[in-house]
């Protein structure tokens, strides 16, 4: 009885044994890679979450052209003032009520030459969206947006390639003659393939995150002459990402990361002036912007300024109903960070 017993602990202890031998060892082949403060999931997903403030300006941005100054005031001017002023045709309906179409598209460069977190690279967005103008005072309507982003540090091999898809509700209320409020919200769904540091060294992998995004912005504008157009705004932009734990390899082993949390709340003030330059409005714009609040984000400075110069163009005769802008601006102010944008926006009502 006896060596039966002593027979089954022998046993035992060998299986234990070859068990032990054939599970990868910590930093062997399978690695738990812990959270490093700001630059979580190493260089590479450091750099998005510094982007992250331009990409959410980015997206927030489409429905800023949509409703900009120059065609709030351009479509809500009675018809004694726009025969006197800028109606190519005097009694012409300037913009048709009812539906729009519209598509803005933008394309942003981005560089960070920081010793910690340094790299450059692109953005490209696409919006396309449809709404109704309800009544006098109300236009509801949703959006689409896909953006596609690429970032990368030749100096030591990471990289960053993001799919980013951003479906949103959102309304232009007409407080009163040349005050507005505008707002959106929705889901936010992102993929990121990766090249980037960890414990073990370069890694790649694939992450997801389900977040939202939401902005509200309120506007005003005014005549100061029967040419001159001067305009302001204060927004609120504010977004949480939800990354999901995760696996990257360099082939010969595995890091493990868990699930992230990223969120960011930025504040902005606007201020332009355009001008009415028969059937094209050039305008000229600056705003101040700062990070009011970051959990998880990267990066040092808070604030920062973006200058913007553009031109905004409506269609007359058989073009009624259509508008064009295009526009370019760069963002200065944040330490080792610079960004410049180009966009273009059409819009269709009937």
């Amino acid at each position: 009885m006896g060596k039966a017993i002593l027979r089954g602990k022998a046993i035992l202890l060998g299986t234990l044994v070859l068990l032990g031998q054939a599970m990868p060892a910590s930093g062997d082949g399978l690695v738990t890679d812990q959270d490093n403060g700001s630059e979580y999931g190493g260089t590479g997903q450091a750099r998005w979450s510094v982007w992250r403030g331009a990409i959410l300006r980015q997206t927030a941005g489409a429905l800023t052209q949509r409703f900009s100054p120059e065609w709030l005031a351009y479509s809500s001017l009675p018809p004694e003032v726009a025969r006197a002023y800028i109606a190519p045709v005097a009694g012409e309906s300037r913009t048709a009520e009812g539906w729009s179409l519209w598509k803005s598209t933008s394309w942003m460069h981005l560089r960070r030459n920081g010793a910690a977190i340094a790299g450059k690279g692109h953005s490209l967005s696409g919006t396309q969206g449809l709404d109704k103008a309800l009544n006098d005072w109300l236009t509801a309507g949703a959006s689409v947006t896909v953006t596609r982003s690429k970032a990368r540090d030749r100096a030591n091999g990471t990289w960053e390639r993001t799919w980013q898809e951003a479906l949103a509700l959102y309304a232009d209320v007409r407080l009163t003659d040349g005050v507005g409020l505008s707002m959106q919200a929705g889901p936010v769904w992102q993929q990121q393939r990766f090249r980037d540091g960890s414990a073990i060294g370069l890694v790649r992998g694939k992450r997801h995150s389900l977040g939202w995004m939401a902005s509200a912005s309120l506007s005003a504008q005014r005549w100061v002459s029967p040419t001159m157009l001067v305009s302001g705004r204060m927004s609120l932009m504010a977004s949480r990402d939800r990354w999901r734990a995760h696996a990257a390899s360099n082939g010969a082993a595995t890091v493990l990361r868990p699930a992230r949390s990223e969120a960011l709340v930025q504040g902005m003030a606007e201020a332009g002036v355009s001008w009415w330059l028969a059937p094209v409005m050039p305008y000229v714009r600056v705003a101040y912007g700062r990070d009011l609040y970051r959990h998880n984000i990267a990066g040092g400075d808070r604030d920062d300024f973006t200058f913007t110069g553009g031109l905004s163009w409506f269609g007359t005769g058989r073009w009624n109903g259509l508008s064009l802008d295009l526009s370019g601006s760069a963002r200065v102010g944040r330490k080792h960070e610079r960004a410049q944008t180009l966009a273009l926006g059409v819009r269709w009502g009937w």
